[in-house]
Order: structure tokens, then C-alpha cells, then sequence
């Protein structure tokens, strides 16, 4: 089947589901792209931890649906640990939120929140 065929089947087969969940986004639809696009599942982060602050009082942990690595070694950079966040934010590529087809907001500053 040629890729463009393949990237058709998905969307029309996400398309027949009745979305109830954000993770039925995700199981339905973002890791069949990202299987797609070719990128290797061990460099695949879901529901990874982000920080953030306002100030210098730290905001409560968020999770990214998905964040995308040019490394395998995440599992052991999920804390707030200065080390560990410059790990992250050498070796991170791409964030993805997924969102229910009724919930997409006009702009989402969810997604840009945490690829910062």
C-alpha cells in the first residue's frame, strides 16, 4: 500500500469511531501518525511529566499526552531535578495534546505551555 493510501485508511478509520475520550484520541488516531510518520515507539514519551513556575514558586506537574525524543533515555528524566529538565530540553523534538473533536479550543496554549 503506498503511504499516502496508509495515512488515508487512518484518518477514515478514526473518522467511523464515535470519540468519547482523549485517550481514545491517542489510541485511535496519534500513535497510528506516529507509527506513520516512522518514528521509533522507544523514543516516545506518554503522559510525561512537565514543570513549570510562576516566578520562582513552582506551578504543580502537568503530563504531556505524548513527547517526542531523539533519545531513549527519558525514563529516567522525569523529575524536577535541574539535571534532568536539561535533559529534557536538549533531547525533546515534538509535544502532542490530544483533545476530544469538542474540546478544541480556538487557540491552545496547553501544547505551547509545555514545548516551552
Amino acid at each position: 500500500m503506498l503511504r499516502q493510501e496508509e495515512l488515508v485508511k487512518i484518518i477514515a478509520t478514526y473518522h467511523l469511531s464515535h470519540i468519547q475520550s482523549e485517550k481514545e484520541v491517542s489510541s485511535k488516531l496519534i500513535n497510528d501518525l506516529i507509527e506513520w510518520l516512522g518514528y521509533p515507539s522507544q523514543f516516545r514519551a506518554e503522559e510525561f511529566p512537565v514543570y513549570g513556575n510562576s516566578g520562582s514558586k513552582p506551578l504543580p506537574v502537568q503530563h504531556a499526552d505524548f513527547v517526542l525524543f531523539d533519545d531513549a533515555n527519558f525514563a529516567s528524566d522525569r523529575s524536577r531535578d535541574q539535571s534532568q529538565l536539561n535533559w529534557v530540553y536538549n533531547h525533546s523534538l515534538l509535544v502532542v495534546e490530544a483533545k476530544k473533536p469538542d474540546e478544541m479550543p480556538i487557540i491552545n496554549t496547553q501544547p505551547q505551555f509545555y514545548s516551552a
